[in-house]
This record gives C-alpha cells, structure tokens and sequence, in this order.
C-alpha cells in the first residue's frame, strides 16, 4: 500500500508528468544507443571491435576527467544564481564557462597526437581511434553549462527536447557512418554529433529564455577573466572525476592491459553493454528530480532531500532485483540473436555485472549531484582510490585474463561503492 500510495502522488504533481516525459527521452536513448552497439558488434571484426572497446575505454577516463570537473564546476556556479533568477551574472559566468571548456578540452591533443606515432600495431590499444575520439571532445565545450542550466531551471520540458534531438541526432550520424565506413565513419561521426549537439542545446537555452545570452565569440572576447572556483575543490572535482571514470571503465583496462587476446575483451564489452540496459529505468527518475535537489539543497532542507532520494531508490531497487530473475534466463538467448554466438561465453559474466549495476544505479545516480553541490569530493577520491586497489589486487590474484573473475570482482566493487555512496549521505544529511 505505501509503494502505490507513493507511485500515485508522483504520477499527479509535477514530479510524475516531468518523470514521464524524462522516462520517454530515456528509453529512445537507451533504445537507440543499445541499437547502435549491437551495429557496431555485427559490422565489426571481433578482434577490431575489442582494440576498439580498449581503446574507447581509456578515451572515456580522459574525456570523463575534463567534462566531470566542468559538469561539476557548472552546476556549482550556476545553480545559485539560476535559483535566485540572477541572469546577468548568469550571462558573465556562461562566457567564461565555455573559454575554460575550449583550454581543458584541448589539452588531451597534446598526449593523443604523440600516442598515435607511438602506438605498436600489436597492443590492444589504437592510436588513430584514439586522436579521433580526443578531437570530438573540444566539440563539447559549453555542452556541461547547457545541462548545468537545464537542471538548475528545473526546465525539464526543454531538457527533454534536447535529448529527443539529440538522440535522432546520434541516430542519423552513427548509423550513416557505421554502414558506409566501419568503425572508422563511426568515431568521425561521433565528432560531428558532438559538434551539433553543443550547437542544438545553446539554442534551445537561448530560445527558453531570451535574457540567457552568450556564444562562443562573446566567450573569446577580452578580458579573458575565468569563473572563480576554489582551488581545492578543482583539484578534488579533477581527481573525483578521473578516478570515478577510471573505476567505470577499469575491468576492460585491466584485460587490456594483462594481455588478454582483442576477442576476450569483445566479449566482455558485449555483457557490459548488455548490463546497462534494463538498470537505464533509473536515469529518467534522477533527471527528473535533479532540479528539485538542487533547490532542497540551497535552501537546506534535507529533510525534503532525503524523501527525494530514498523513495524512489528503494521502490526501483526492488524492481530492478526482481527482473533480474526474467534476465538470468534470457540472457542467452539475447546474446546469441543481438550479437552473434561468437559472443556467447559473456553470459555468467553479463549476471554478475547486472547484479553489481542493480546496486550501484540505485544510488550512483543522485549522490554524484550532492557530492557536487555539496563540495565533498575528497572522502569520494579516497573511496575510490580503495576500491580501485583492492580490485586490481583480486582480479590479479585470482587470474586476471579470465572475464568470468574480472566479472565477479567488477560486480563486487559496485555494490561496496553503493553501500559507501549510502552510508555517507545518510550521515552528511541527518
């Protein structure tokens, strides 16, 4: 009774119609980009498609390390003014936003373009994938102040019209490259979508309200003064940032890194794409309550923070674990037609990733926001920087060639990270 008690007065207020059309956005994107990837798995030799998952791992730190601190110091500068309706220093801190999104998003070309001459043909990692999918990220900058003013609107209309373009957008891009020239047309495409989609989100910004002013010209104009942040909060945002992306992508990393043939790391990127499909319910749950956190947060009340949290953390909780009984007989099945039988032996490594995810989106979701608003990101690095060492030393003392235990260690830390992200929240907010 209390569950369909609280389902009922969120489907009637505001929360539940921003929940549904958050939800519809969601689950094109999931759909679509779920689409993509079983593309790229069927038109791809599978020793290509592993270098390709190796090295598209060890982008996304770096990608993740620069658009996380900028994500992360966005939301901070411009969620009070956003509240309190402040827009000409909206407008001042939006110019200097984007001109420190063009220097950081540079400066990974300096490592991609001497990595590409130096690249052996016989590592699992790719040079030439690398420098192209390094360059899609200077076509970002400014991406992290449109979401950043989205949540801090709580304009959860427009933010919806951004992500329904954006991911016919990625449709269109990605499939017209993959089909015409490989995994080759799809990382060029990747840097167009990331170039229209930057220009897509200024509009609509601009367009919901005409006081928002800003463009990259403007950004580039004298004097070249920066957003003001605090020097220990960057280095914590950077450090939590490169860490929390590296602990993401660290199980693929380490069968890299330890050898394991382009095949064995194809098949465990397939379970890894597989995991995160039916765990995609909960991101329309904390896109659509972000805004409201934000405004709990400045305004102190954590009382209402909490209730935004645990509610509808614990109800997706117990159905996400309930479906996991309709995946364990599926999965199979779902391999072998999505993506060939060459891709069989990721099923027992597809379970256990998907029950460590079950855990880790239930609460990975919303604690990221609050650490940000929260400015505590040191007890995260450390959190991190655990996690990180106990699980290379079990996946290097149990075999770490062998996906099955990589699966089994990945999995294990998720759930260690979310009990963690859930203990200390309830702490800090109490």
């Amino acid at each position: 009774m209390a569950i369909k008690f609280i389902v009922e007065k969120f489907r009637r207020g505001k929360a539940g119609r921003d929940m549904t059309s958050s939800a519809s956005s969601t689950l094109l994107l999931t759909l679509v980009a779920f689409a993509i990837q079983m593309l790229l798995v069927r038109f791809a030799n599978i020793n290509d498609y592993g270098r390709y998952a190796f090295t598209y791992s060890i982008y996304v730190v770096v990608e993740l390390l620069c658009t996380g601190f900028s994500s992360d110091h966005a939301l901070q500068m411009l969620g009070k003014p956003a509240v309190g309706r402040n827009y000409e220093e909206i407008n001042v801190l939006l110019k200097t936003l984007i001109r420190q999104d063009l220097v950081l998003y540079a400066i990974p070309l300096l490592v991609a373009v001497p990595l590409y001459g130096l690249a052996d043909p016989t590592w699992n990692f790719d040079g030439q994938y690398f420098l192209l999918l390094v360059l899609s990220l200077v076509f970002q900058a400014g991406s992290s102040a449109v979401k950043a003013l989205f949540i801090s609107f709580n304009n959860v209309g427009q933010q919806v019209k951004y992500e329904y373009g954006s991911v016919l957008l990625m449709l269109a891009l990605n499939v017209t490259g993959l089909v015409l020239f490989g995994i080759m047309g799809y990382i060029v495409s990747q840097i167009l979508y990331a170039l229209l989609k930057t220009q897509m989100g200024l509009f609509l910004i601009k367009h919901f309200n005409s006081r928002i002013q800003f463009s990259y010209a403007a950004a580039l104009r004298r004097p070249y003064a920066l957003a003001p942040f605090d020097g220990k909060q960057m280095s914590g945002s950077l450090l939590r940032n490169g860490l929390l992306n590296l602990s993401n992508n660290m199980d693929i990393i380490l069968l890299g890194v330890m050898a394991s043939t382009p095949a064995l790391i194809a098949g465990y990127k397939v379970a890894k794409v597989l995991m995160t499909v039916p765990t995609r319910v909960v991101y329309p749950i904390w896109a659509s309550l972000r805004g409201r956190m934000v405004e709990a947060y400045h305004q102190a009340n954590f009382k209402r923070l909490r209730y935004l949290v645990f509610k509808p953390m614990v109800i997706f909780f117990v159905a996400l674990m309930l479906s996991a009984v309709p995946a364990y007989f599926l999965a199979p099945y779902a391999i072998k037609w999505l993506f060939g039988e060459a891709y069989l032996p990721a099923v027992p490594v597809f379970i256990w990733l998907f029950l460590g995810n079950v855990f880790f989106q239930s609460t990975s979701g919303w604690f990221n926001l609050w650490v940000i608003l929260s400015k505590k990101q040191f007890v995260v690095v450390y959190a991190l920087l655990v996690q990180i060492v106990l699980f290379v030393v079990a996946v290097c003392f149990f075999g770490g060639s062998n996906i099955e235990v990589v699966g089994v260690a990945y999995a294990l830390a998720m759930v260690a990270m979310s009990i963690f992200q859930l203990i200390y929240f309830k702490k800090h907010t109490a």
